[in-house]
C-alpha cells in the first residue's frame, strides 16, 4: 500500500509543479501537519511534538480527506494558501487579514487548483510515468473480474 501512496503523490506533486512552473508562480512544497485538534495553539506539548516533525505548515481542513483517500487509495493533494502564522505572536489570523487573503489570493488560487486538476488527468490519460491510474475511468489493461451469474433452477 505504501508504494501506491507514494506513487500517488508523486503524480501530483509532478501535476501542481507542472502547472506553477509554466505559471511562474512562487511555491514551496513541503510537510505539513494535519490535525483534528482544536486550540493546538495552546497546548504546548502538542506545540513542542509539531516542531520536532520539521512540519513548515499545519492545517485543520483535510484530514478527513486524507485519511480516506489513503485508505481507498484515491490521488490526494492540497494545494494550500497559507493565511496566517499561529507560532509567530504576531502572524495569529484576524478576520482584517483574512480578507485581506481572500480578496487578493482566492481567486488565483481555485484557478491555479482546477489547472493543477486537469493536469493529473491528462498526466493520467496519457499514462505518464508516475501517474496513478485508478477511479477516473480510463479502461484497464486487465478487464475487472466479474461475478458469476446465478444458475438457474431447471423444473
Amino acid at each position: 500500500m505504501r508504494r501506491v501512496a507514494w506513487r500517488s503523490l508523486r503524480s501530483m506533486v509532478r501535476a501542481v509543479t507542472d502547472v506553477l512552473e509554466l505559471e511562474k508562480a512562487l511555491y514551496h512544497i513541503g510537510i505539513t501537519f494535519t490535525t483534528n485538534m482544536r486550540f493546538w495553539e495552546f497546548n504546548h506539548d502538542f506545540k513542542n511534538r509539531l516542531k520536532e516533525t520539521k512540519a513548515q505548515a499545519i492545517e485543520m481542513e483535510c484530514a478527513t480527506l486524507f485519511a480516506a483517500s489513503y485508505r481507498r487509495k484515491f490521488t490526494l493533494g492540497a494545494l494550500l494558501l497559507i493565511s496566517d502564522f499561529p507560532l509567530d505572536p504576531t502572524g495569529i489570523k484576524t478576520k482584517k487579514s483574512s480578507e485581506f487573503v481572500y480578496d487578493n489570493f482566492m481567486e488565483d488560487h481555485i484557478r491555479k487548483g482546477a489547472t493543477i486538476l486537469r493536469r493529473a488527468r491528462e498526466m493520467q490519460s496519457q499514462h505518464v510515468k508516475g501517474a496513478y491510474h485508478r477511479n477516473i475511468g480510463i479502461p484497464r489493461s486487465v478487464p475487472p473480474q466479474t461475478e458469476p451469474s446465478p444458475k438457474k433452477k431447471e423444473s
